[in-house]
């Protein structure tokens, strides 16, 4: 089985935050802290970001409900387009720039990673 590395903190997180229903993990390790909420009984949906190995693994075992996909390789490859453009072609660098995430669930992550 998988390492649980969190496992003595889930009851004083409850007892800590009796009201809470949910949580999003903005860290990009979102599998480290599933085994704190497996402690939880009272949360409903937990969000994640990234599609790690480990994450996806949770995501398919119902632990992890939604992770949302920043694109890295898209990001990336702009970032490297944007020096590149600057560089040789004397192009503006935009101090701003948006890219799309996707909202990855268990139904779509197969169709998701094919591209």
């Amino acid at each position: 089985g998988r390492a649980q590395p969190c496992q003595g903190w889930g009851r004083e997180f409850e007892s800590r935050f009796p009201l809470n229903k949910g949580q999003s993990v903005t860290i990009w390790l979102p599998f480290f802290y599933v085994s704190l909420i497996n402690h939880l009984s009272k949360l409903n949906l937990t969000i994640g970001y990234d599609i790690t190995s480990d994450n996806e693994y949770l995501l398919r075992s119902d632990k992890i409900d939604i992770l949302i996909n920043q694109n890295p390789e898209l990001q990336g490859y702009m970032a490297v387009q944007t020096i590149y453009k600057n560089h040789f072609f004397n192009y503006a660098i935009e101090p701003n720039n948006y890219f799309p995430i996707e909202i990855v669930t268990k139904e779509n992550i197969d169709f998701l990673k094919k591209f």
